[in-house]
């Protein structure tokens, strides 16, 4: 079979193949899915605008999981069938989607999908490639995803247009016939994934040549994993859910310095924890036990009643923090971290339930959440669960997210705080003279500046020196910015949404390749997962930012900060990603 096209690995061309016929799929709905939310369903903004902000944060914490879970089995195919499926699973949602309810619910397995798949899916890409190569690879990837999201637009409103009776206001049946055809390609995607992208023998080495552990053997297989090991796959669940109940106290928080103030906190708690001698186990404890102290801040900060049961949180998330800490082995300590993290969810719980919330979806799901967490947690109890043995090469491979992998992190930290939601771009462009008819041709327009840029920067960083074609990246964003703040007719609004695209390709191929190069092959997937999940928080607590400073002082201020973080970036770069600090020791 041929090895390579294009210059490339063929399982990296076929991986873009994939993502191109995904990302068609996921933006013919998502283009048309806020109108069919306010026409046809009746939603708010604020609900609509929450739905958005929860499953994003949702796949920025699935990665470091997914991460996690195939850096160890050191099988990242069955991880992407896993995520690939539940993505193409999550279109038919869309088709009985009579209420918010089940649009959050088709929305929330996408995203969960989403985040699945990332970090292994870099991971394989890093694996197949040589150093040489893989800004070009994951440049290649990224632009072939973005023409997969023009496509996506446009056939979505190819069809309302060619069906819609009336297009300028389309009715349900109109966006079932676009919701249907968008199953098509997410079906294609997952046959090219399952049938002719292979894995390289090497991966699974490590396994066939352990004699000490053959019993690990049997985990290469992803059911087998969660059946033997549910004391990590259960415990990234209630990571997960505990992490969802703090954006859910997030919206009930109406200060938003105490906000900024509480996510730089989580952050740093995060960085901190996330020693590489406990890159397994110990950190998935830590990052729960600092989420729920987190989640504890958020709810003393933000109400003066149910004093005890937010206190009661704030200490039980200290007081897990301190078992992880000490390392403490044994089962009791497994049996008292669960009992904690039952007595804290089933807290939390009793919250939301007693809490004025004006959102009905948070109504309906504020506790089945919690209450199902905790009922897994307390059964986790009586299970008798043990701690599991880990390879010892991949152990020393984890060891090795030392300085490099932590400078690179620290850089990606400040970018991201440039970031903040794209339908802010949307309005802004409506404010500058866009129809509002016309708004996903901002989408358009963004992926066609990462189109134009991804691989053409991703080869020269495989030439030149990475950090100076990041540092473009960064300058990028200040030219967005400049832009869409300063400018006063569409065209220069237009041109600013151009390179606002442009800097997310070429920061987010270089990111990765950079990564890339200075982690090894059995930790690359947990790496993979931390970096996505500290953009995850970033990007929120970028969001909440330009959000409060557009409402309260204009949305020319929202873009002057983001001047500001992008200039400290650029600072961060120079001084951090110096060549002989990256030098993998």
């Amino acid at each position: 079979m041929k090895k390579h096209l294009f210059y490339l690995p063929i399982a990296v061309v076929l991986l873009s193949i994939v993502g191109l016929l995904i990302n068609v799929s996921t933006t013919m709905i998502y283009s048309n899915l806020p109108m069919y939310m306010k026409n046809v369903l009746g939603a708010s903004a604020k609900t609509t605008a929450f739905i958005d902000g929860m499953v994003e944060f949702i796949s920025y914490l699935t990665r470091i999981a997914s991460g996690v879970i195939s850096d160890f089995m050191q099988n990242r195919k069955k991880v992407l069938v896993f995520g690939y499926g539940l993505a193409v699973l999550s279109k038919p949602l869309y088709l009985f989607a009579s209420n918010v309810l089940i649009v959050f619910i088709a929305q929330a397995i996408n995203r969960f999908a989403n985040g699945t798949i990332a970090s292994p899916r870099d991971a394989l890409v890093g694996d197949v490639t040589s150093e040489k190569r893989r800004g070009s690879s994951y440049g290649f990837m990224r632009s072939m995803k973005t023409i997969g999201s023009v496509f996506g637009a446009f056939i979505g409103m190819g069809i309302l247009f060619t069906f819609s009776v009336n297009p300028d206001a389309p009715d349900h049946t109109d966006f079932l016939i676009v919701f249907t055809v968008a199953t098509i390609p997410a079906f294609i995607s997952f046959i090219i994934l399952v049938f002719f992208i292979k894995e390289p023998k090497n991966h699974r080495e490590c396994y066939e040549h352990n004699d000490a552990l053959p019993e690990l053997k049997q985990d290469n297989d992803l059911w087998a994993f969660f059946k033997r090991h549910q004391n990590a796959g259960w415990f990234v669940f209630s990571l997960a859910a505990s992490s969802a109940l703090m954006l859910f106290s997030f919206q009930t928080f109406s200060n938003p310095v105490l906000q900024l103030i509480s996510l730089v906190l989580s952050l740093k708690l995060i960085i901190w924890a996330a020693k590489p001698y406990v890159i397994t186990h110990n950190v998935l404890c830590r990052l729960l036990a600092f989420s729920l102290t987190i989640t504890g801040l958020f709810l003393l900060l933000s109400t003066s009643y149910h004093f005890l049961v937010c206190l009661l949180i704030f200490t039980l998330g200290v007081y897990r923090w301190q078992i992880a800490a000490r390392k403490t082995p044994g089962l009791i300590a497994q049996k008292i971290s669960y009992l904690v993290i039952g007595l804290v969810v089933l807290s939390i719980a009793y919250f939301l339930y007693n809490s004025d919330i004006s959102s009905p979806l948070l109504s309906t799901t504020s506790i089945y959440l919690p209450a199902a967490s905790a009922v897994l947690g307390l059964t986790l109890i009586a299970l008798g669960l043990r701690n599991f043995p880990e390879p010892e090469n991949i152990k020393k491979a984890r060891q090795r997210l030392s300085m490099p992998f932590w400078l690179i992190i620290i850089v990606a930290i400040v970018f991201e705080m440039t970031h903040f939601s794209e339908s802010l771009l949307t309005w802004r462009a409506n404010e500058a003279g866009l129809p509002q008819s016309l708004g996903p041709l901002v989408m358009v327009i963004m992926n066609i500046g990462q189109f134009l840029v991804a691989y053409p920067l991703g080869y020269l960083s495989d030439r030149y020196n990475r950090r100076m074609i990041l540092i473009t990246g960064f300058i990028f964003m200040i030219f967005a910015n400049v832009l869409m703040g300063f400018g006063t007719n569409i065209f220069v609004v237009v041109l600013g949404i151009f390179f606002w695209g442009a800097q997310m390709s070429t920061t987010q191929s270089i990111f990765l390749s950079l990564i890339s190069d200075v982690v090894e092959k059995e930790a690359r997937a947990t790496a993979f997962g931390i970096f996505y999940f500290m953009t995850g928080l970033c990007y929120l607590a970028s969001s909440t930012l330009a959000g409060h400073l557009w409402d309260t002082y204009g949305y020319q201020y929202s873009f002057f900060t983001s001047i500001g973080f992008a200039s400290m970036a650029i600072v961060a770069a120079m001084v951090f990603l110096n060549p002989k600090l990256l030098k993998r020791s």
